[in-house]
């Protein structure tokens, strides 16, 4: 296995990404109202949170891949937390998304940690 230095990073997507929305006019959605389906990854089905996509976004499917999955021990709100892990030697990358629809508003407050390893 490949000792990890600094090119090794984890980019946790800690649950906690809430998109505020502030209406024009009369307010439909409160200020501060998650709009994320299963932000904290609690549902899972095959290790993939309930309304969310992993996808392709870099490299091809014969190349080294980065890591991912849901990781239970690092959490910031709820139990778990979703993670990117990826060294040197990796040339594919993923993405995680959510669709959220955001209608008739002025502002959007989107908020998530990240962590990195050295």
């Amino acid at each position: 296995m490949h000792k990890r230095h600094s090119a090794l990073f984890i980019g946790l997507v800690i649950a906690g990404l809430i998109a505020g929305a502030v209406g024009c006019g009369e307010k439909t959605t409160p200020l501060d109202t998650n709009l994320l389906k299963n932000s904290s990854f609690e549902e899972l089905v095959d290790g993939i949170p309930v309304g969310w996509e992993v996808n392709p976004f870099k490299g091809l499917d014969t190349e080294i891949p980065a890591e991912w999955g849901v990781d239970s021990e690092r959490a910031t709100d709820g139990q778990n937390s979703f993670y990117f892990m990826a060294d040197k030697e990796s040339r594919r990358f993923f993405t995680l998304t959510q669709r959220v629809e955001v209608k008739d508003v002025s502002r959007i407050r989107i908020r998530g940690d990240i962590k990195t390893l050295e």
